[in-house]
């Protein structure tokens, strides 16, 4: 272990020395111990906007409230550890070589400039995605101050860390063409990095995250070097501070650390707008030029390929605004803190508190309740205070004039009204209280609905109180019925995720989560078929109307045949089968084959989900115009179950082509114009589509409190007629005269069974197509 490593160690010793998160710094973190790591990584890993002099980019995270507290009393008395403390350390540290297993797949890839050109020489890296655990101790709760690792044990988990993260990385250079290979992928999911110096790479899509199989595409940006030189308030050199670069657009925005030692930034070419902040050096990269008090002019600056621009000098000021803190009262943190709004007021105006709750103008306090409004121009403001970021209601609010300066406005937000809000009392398995806890509203009615975030505070008493959503609130709290279903997800980290039912007017609900539970779904015929890489499996929580992929692969199966899923809540789930279709066009490129229902019980559950035998159909129709659309439904499907219907589009051959479809009994229905059917059963090869006469409407129920419900109609009832007489052929929209005119009066003729009988219904009874609670679709007799 050379000296370079030396530094390594000290770097990450130093880290988990500093306050109680030791362990966290082991596993991965970037804080302090990422602030020696570059002498060690530049050798193989140049930063991502760099050149031969660059220093490679400070890395951050976000520190806790307890950590930043931690940080502020060790500053009283830092601990000094010389190099030849950390040799003797090192030195006695024995550590077993890592051992490694690899795997056969590979990740393919290519880095081109902005012409399409190869660019050869960049250093392509794979590291394997991690989860980390956050499983407490045993003792978590006795009350006993943790016990303290010896500087020994420390070092060697570091260095142990260390060398096995260095040991399962996987390397490649890209050659003359800019064509790379990542070879010897187990399975999972990697993360994969490009770097070159002299160059900006960027990834080529969302996610760097990939898998075995997988090609990636990266953009190789010459970046120019530009000195900068920012003086303090009074005209002193500045010792740190922070430089913001807009180009225009979100793309061309970076915010990037600057310090004395270090003043030159390195920028791609193009136009931009730089602005200094002060900084204490300690601070959140993604917001610090938001919370600084200082900053400088803005400078434009017109960079051109390989340029070479004089010194950029920016001059800190002092800002102007209002700042402040959130002060509440009868609450305990929670994961989504209060947050303050701001809006201008016209002379004399009195402030619209509906208006300041939807203003773009907002400041979270993350860090300490606090809150600011800086660079404002002179003039007359309110702020306001809302429990969380979502869209709440405001609480507390002041206005205030704004002349010079940054003016000092605290904010004292009120108890919470209880009576307007939801209580949810969310307890372990052992009874107690839980923290750590997100909630989701959930609204459906029929085939339509969603869900949506709600804010959440938690009182004194561990109570979580939640704002119902505004569309929803006035007639929830007056206990309206409405159509429709409404649940609440409640999900825990450990616990996993709980769905319960709620009536409107209810304002206090139990939770109360199991030890979670783990499915292992096994997929035969998997291996070795034509359908590897393709398939994935949906678990849904019976208990809820939404759908979930609930695995950290989503649900993908693996090349041993199975997938898994975890954190799941002990209940009834329906599993499905997905296979993604070759050609991924249109909205949903999952196909499903097969499902089945499943009890889950706590511990580990096992579960076998076979993919059928599965056909080709082809439909041909010659009246078809290129691009329209074709759907196929199994005729005993769930009408609940959007899953149930799959879509194909008609080429300019007038044939439209459905893969992976099991055997048994389907519906064809054309979309263009008028809506035409056919029926087919599968296994038929390719087919001609010919439409079936269309005599009557076939009922479906998707809510038994909606208007065909309380009509009288039930599911699978056939309107054959209206107001005494028979459709002669393709029925119209009998329903629609109902929502034009509350006089109208319409009689149906049903079939039910095999009998007939009468159904009428008045327009006065009807609301429009919302609370309708199903559907009247053309079919056959």
């Amino acid at each position: 272990m050379g000296a370079g490593d030396g530094k390594f160690v000290l770097g990450l010793l130093l880290g988990a020395l500093v306050g109680a998160g030791g362990l966290y710094w082991l596993n991965g973190a970037t804080g302090q111990a990422a602030a020696s790591a570059p002498a060690l990584e530049r050798e193989t890993a140049p930063a991502a906007v760099s050149a031969p002099s660059a220093a490679a980019p400070e890395l951050t995270r976000t520190a806790s409230r307890e950590e930043r507290n931690q940080a502020a009393s060790d500053d009283a008395g830092e601990v000094e550890v010389s190099d030849t403390e950390v040799a003797r350390l090192v030195a006695q540290t024995h550590v077993e070589p890592a051992a490694v297993t690899r795997g056969e797949g590979t990740v393919t890839g290519v880095v081109l400039d902005a012409d399409g050109r190869g660019v050869g020489g960049v250093l392509v890296r794979a590291s394997e995605d991690r989860s980390r655990s956050y499983t407490r101790a045993a003792d978590s709760f006795s009350g006993a101050p943790p016990v303290d690792r010896s500087v020994e044990d420390v070092v060697k988990s570091a260095v142990t860390s260390h060398l096995r993260t260095r040991a399962e990385r996987v390397e490649a250079r890209s050659d003359a063409a800019g064509n790379f290979t990542l070879a010897q992928l187990g399975d999972g999911t990697w993360s994969v990095n490009a770097y070159k110096e002299g160059f900006r790479l960027e990834r080529v899509g969302e996610s760097r995250s990939v898998r075995a199989g997988d090609r990636v595409e990266y953009t190789a940006t010459p970046v120019v070097a530009v000195p900068v030189r920012v003086l303090a308030v009074g005209g002193a050199p500045a010792a740190k501070a922070f430089v913001v670069c807009d180009g225009g657009d979100r793309s061309s925005r970076w915010s990037l650390r600057w310090s004395a030692e270090e003043p030159t930034l390195w920028l791609p070419a193009g136009d931009y707008e730089l602005t200094a902040f002060s900084s204490d050096g300690n601070g959140d990269s993604d917001r610090e030029d938001n919370d600084a008090r200082e900053a400088s002019q803005t400078e434009t600056l017109a960079l051109p390929a390989g340029a070479q621009p004089g010194e950029v000098v920016l001059t800190l000021a002092p800002r102007s605004g209002v700042r402040g803190r959130l002060l509440t009262s009868g609450l305990l943190s929670s994961d989504d803190r209060p947050t303050a709004k701001l809006m201008e007021l016209a002379a004399g105006a009195e402030p619209n508190l509906e208006a300041l709750a939807d203003s773009n103008k907002s400041s979270n306090s993350w860090r300490d309740d606090s809150y600011h409004f800086y660079d404002l121009e002179p003039g007359r403001y309110v702020v306001g205070a809302a429990r969380s970021s979502w869209s709440a209601p405001i609480v507390a609010h002041e206005v205030f004039e704004v002349t010079d300066g940054v003016l000092e406005l605290n904010l004292t937000l009120p108890e919470a009204d209880r009576s307007q809000m939801l209580v949810v009392h969310v307890q372990g398995p052992d009874g107690r209280p839980l923290d750590g806890v997100d909630f989701m509203f959930e609204y459906h009615k029929g085939f339509g609905g969603g869900s949506r975030g709600v804010q959440a505070v938690q009182d004194r008493q561990k109570d979580w109180l939640l704002e119902l959503p505004e569309e929803f609130r006035e007639d929830w709290l007056a206990g309206k019925a409405t159509t429709g279903t409404y649940g609440l997800q409640v999900e825990h980290d450990r616990y996993g995720t709980r769905t319960v039912e709620l009536t409107p007017g209810q304002l206090d609900v139990s939770v109360r989560f199991e030890e979670p539970a783990s499915l292992v779904v096994d997929v035969p015929g998997y291996v070795g078929s034509a359908y590897v890489g393709r398939v994935l499996v949906q678990c849904t929580n019976k208990g809820s109307r939404s759908t979930w992929f609930n695995s950290d692969d989503g649900g993908r199966v693996n090349a041993a045949g199975s997938a898994t899923f975890d954190k799941l809540a002990p209940g009834e789930y329906s599993l499905a089968l997905m296979i993604e279709q070759d050609d991924a066009g249109g909205w949903r490129p999952q196909q499903r084959v097969a499902g089945t229902d499943f009890k889950v019980g706590p511990g580990e559950n096992h579960a076998t989900l076979a993919i059928p035998p599965l056909h080709v159909l082809v439909v041909h129709y010659a009246d078809a115009k290129s691009g329209a659309n074709l759907a196929l439904r199994p005729l005993d499907r769930d009408e609940t179950d959007p899953w149930g219907r799959s879509g194909a589009e008609f080429g300019d051959d007038g044939l439209a082509r459905f893969e992976c479809v099991p055997a048994g009994d389907y519906e064809l229905m054309f979309w263009g114009g008028a809506p035409k059917k056919m029926r087919v059963s599968v296994p038929c090869g390719q087919v001609e589509f010919t439409p079936m006469r269309l005599d009557a409407l076939l009922v479906t129920i998707t809510d038994e409190g909606g208007d065909l419900a309380k009509a009288g109609f039930r599911a699978g009832d056939l309107v054959i007629g209206v107001n005494g007489a028979e459709f002669e052929g393709e029925p119209g929209n009998p329903w629609g005269e109902l929502y034009s005119s509350k006089t109208a009066e319409l009689t149906y003729i049903v079939l039910r069974g095999g009998k007939r009988l009468e159904v009428t219904l008045r327009g006065a009874d009807v609301g429009d197509w919302s609370t309708m609670g199903g559907t009247l679709e053309p079919t056959a007799r």
